[in-house]
């Protein structure tokens, strides 16, 4: 066979061959590499100075090809390599056996879902997926403490605040309420969780999944990519999508449309600040440092925003300018500004930034099918409240819900098809008791996103005039029973202004339609049901 080289690339190939002789110039000493023709490309897309083997590929033929040329190849290398697929901590996976459970996402969500696994059943197989596994988790998450301790994690706790106010007025008059806020430490949550997760044999793999075939009724497959560029295809029973807000497999019932929460935020050193240490600002709703002109204060009125604020110590704090729900959302750029004007005029000032927030959440929108073979869980299942953003409370006491039915189902149901047991799953997680209870969140989530400011405060004044018991339940996925959501929205509905009611008719009757009327009338619910949830109840 001839050898034909290029002078100006410092490269041969083999006429008559399907293995080149591959020498790459852009190095200062020349590799050689051993590759296989597989599929012929005419995109340029492989020049990758990270993987230079692929920076030059040649059309099987006898022409010389020069610098610049645009055919390329797919190449692999045909040396005897092997990638072993290894966990996390470097122990092997078992790439030809199925695991139970394939869970896609190790946020909150996954990790929360995995460790309880761990805790009904520590002889289940299962995998959790995330790319990014060695990524600080990106959010402050903050939370009701008596909801928290639920968990069984508020070991897990930094800091909490024994009383919770809100601004709804301009000036100093506040609520303030006795109600404790915390802040999770986020890493050493992560920690807890995984090693509960590990301390059962669970796995994880830093790997992205690529798509998941269900053309086998027995099992589905999950094909992924792990970082250093390896195929790999693996089996599971079931697979739980945790990966949030992506919505990469998740599928909806009508067209997803949420509204969307937008947060910038800042943890900070500053020179001093009033806000007392032994209290957290829920919601200010002040907007004094918008009334320079009438443009501003219109400005104000049309764009609702509000200051959350975790004062941490004398002259550290933690502070979030924030729109509750918009469709579009509000852009991170508009918060950053107004929140560093509210600051200018609290005189706050702001002398070091540790770390920044951008949080965006979509709220409400469409149901997920319930009769897809990918259960979703977490925000990817639809779990953030419509009307306040709240998710990572709810989503690890569901997890302590779903894990012993998970782990039954997955027993009783054995080997077969796997679209039964998904559904299954599904129905469990989304009973009709939840799911009227969320349309009835949904409706509130709609009443909010259409609200100025001024009626928005309004509303939120005769919210928060509710006893505290009604209104944190409201928060905290409560108020179970139709009886009850009917009574907590009449006694908004009579304490708020006429505007505020008008909106709230207004929507009933031309959007809410009968899934909200169902959602508040005692019409076929089931009460067993509902006594169930209760005695397990977030």
């Amino acid at each position: 066979m001839d050898l034909y080289r290029s002078k100006e690339l410092n490269c041969g190939f083999v006429c008559g061959d399907v293995s080149c002789l591959f020498l790459n110039s852009i190095h200062d000493k020349p590799r050689k590499q051993w590759i296989s023709i597989q599929q012929e490309m005419t995109s340029s897309k492989y020049l990758n100075k990270k993987a230079p083997q692929l920076n030059f590929a040649f059309k099987y033929t006898q022409k010389k090809f020069k610098r610049g040329d645009s055919l390329f190849m797919t190449v692999s290398p045909t040396s005897p390599k092997t990638h072993q697929l290894v966990d996390f901590r470097g122990n092997s996976i078992n790439e030809n056996g199925l695991f139970d459970v394939i869970i896609i996402g190790s946020g909150p969500a996954g990790s929360s879902l995995g460790a309880e696994l761990s805790k009904q059943n520590a002889s289940l197989s299962v995998l959790i997926i995330d790319p990014v596994l060695d990524r600080r988790w990106p959010a402050n998450y903050g939370v009701w403490m008596h909801e928290f301790e639920k968990t069984g994690y508020s070991k897990d706790v930094a800091i909490e605040w024994p009383k919770t106010s809100v601004f709804m007025k301009d000036g100093n008059e506040k609520l303030c309420f006795d109600l404790t806020y915390a802040r999770i430490d986020r890493d050493r949550l992560k920690k807890s969780l995984f090693e509960d997760c590990s301390s059962a044999g669970y796995q994880f793999l830093q790997a992205s999944v690529d798509f998941i075939d269900e053309s086998d009724v027995n099992k589905t497959s999950v094909n992924i990519k792990t970082n250093d560029g390896t195929h790999h295809h693996l089996s599971s029973r079931l697979v739980i999508d945790a990966t949030g807000h992506n919505l990469k497999f998740a599928k909806f019932q009508t067209e997803h449309e949420p509204g969307y929460q937008a947060a910038y935020g800042i943890e900070c050193e500053v020179s001093e600040h009033n806000f007392p240490l032994d209290e957290m600002v829920l919601m200010d709703y002040r907007s004094e440092h918008m009334k320079g002109s009438a443009s501003e204060i219109e400005e104000a009125e049309n764009t609702p925003l509000f200051l959350y604020v975790m004062p941490l110590s004398p002259t550290r704090i933690f502070l979030e300018e924030t729109s509750l729900i918009a469709s579009p959302a509000v852009s991170f750029e508009y918060l950053k500004k107004q929140l560093y004007k509210r600051l200018h005029y609290m005189n706050v000032q702001v002398k070091n930034v540790e770390e920044e927030e951008f949080c965006l959440i979509p709220m409400g929108g469409s149901m997920p099918r319930l009769d897809q073979r990918i259960v979703a869980f977490g925000g990817a299942a639809g779990f953030v409240h419509p009307s306040t953003g709240y998710s990572v409370t709810r989503t690890m006491n569901q997890a302590r819900l779903t894990a012993p039915f998970i782990s039954k189902t997955l027993q009783d149901h054995g080997a077969g098809p796997v679209d039964e047991l998904s559904t299954k799953i599904w129905n469990h997680i989304w009973s009709p008791t939840r799911i009227r209870q969320r349309d009835f969140l949904v409706f509130g989530g709609d009443v909010l996103q259409k609200l100025k400011l001024s009626p928005l405060r309004e509303f939120f004044c005769a919210f928060f005039a509710l006893d505290v018991k009604l209104w944190s339940e409201f928060l905290a996925f409560g108020l179970l029973q139709p009886q009850e959501r009917l009574v907590y929205g009449l006694q908004v509905f009579f304490n708020t202004s006429n505007r505020v009611r008008k909106e709230l008719v207004s929507n009933a009757i031309f959007n809410g339609g009968p899934d909200f009327f169902f959602s508040v009338l005692p019409l076929g619910f089931n009460a067993a049901e509902v006594e169930s949830e209760q005695k397990s109840k977030w």
